[in-house]
C-alpha cells in the first residue's frame, strides 16, 4: 500500500495527499496525454501527428541536417523510438536519409520539399491549437509552463542515471 505524505494546498494549509496524487511523473503523464490528444486531433486533417510535426519542425529549423542521434538528443527521444517515428515520414517522402559528406558511415536527415509543404500545411493547424491552449491557460502562464517543461527536459540531473 502507498502511504500518505504531507502536502499543502494552494492556500498553504496542510493536508494529507496520497503518493499517487503527489507524484510529479503521474501528473506530467496525465497532462502530456491530454495535450497530445488535443494537438493530434487538431493536426489530424493534414494526416500528421504532433510527434511527426515536431520532427518536421526540428528538421526545418536545423542549420545542418542532423543525424538520427543528434535529432533524438534535440527532441529528448530515444534513437530507436525516433527511427520508428521516422518510417512513415520517409514513406510519405517528407524526410530522407542521405550519406554524410564528411563521414560516409553517418547518415543525415533531410527535410524534402514535400516535407516542407506538409509542415507549412500543418503549421496553420498547429497555430490554431496553440492559440486554443493559450486562450485556456493564458499567454503568460503558457510561456512559464513551456519554460519549466523545457528546463525539466534538458536537465541531465533528471535522467535515467539520476533515478538510480
Amino acid at each position: 500500500m502507498i502511504t500518505d505524505i504531507d502536502g499543502a494546498d494552494a492556500r498553504g494549509s496542510s493536508q494529507t495527499v496520497t503518493a499517487l496524487a503527489a507524484c510529479n511523473g503521474t501528473a506530467l503523464r496525465k497532462a502530456m496525454r491530454r495535450i497530445t490528444l488535443m494537438y493530434d486531433d487538431a493536426l489530424g486533417p493534414c494526416g500528421i501527428r504532433s510527434t511527426q510535426f515536431a520532427i518536421l519542425a526540428a528538421l526545418d529549423e536545423a542549420a545542418v541536417p542532423p543525424t538520427i542521434g543528434e535529432l533524438a538528443d534535440r527532441l529528448v527521444m530515444d534513437s530507436s523510438a525516433l527511427g520508428h517515428t521516422l518510417k512513415p515520414l520517409e514513406r510519405e517522402g517528407w524526410v530522407q536519409l542521405e550519406v554524410s559528406t564528411e563521414d560516409r558511415r553517418r547518415k543525415r536527415l533531410i527535410l524534402t520539399q514535400a516535407g516542407q509543404a506538409q509542415l507549412r500545411e500543418a503549421e496553420t493547424l498547429w497555430r490554431g491549437v496553440q492559440a486554443k491552449f493559450e486562450d485556456v491557460m493564458g499567454k503568460e502562464q503558457s510561456a512559464a509552463l513551456r519554460a519549466v517543461l523545457l528546463t525539466i527536459a534538458h536537465d541531465d540531473r533528471l535522467g535515467i542515471e539520476a533515478a538510480a
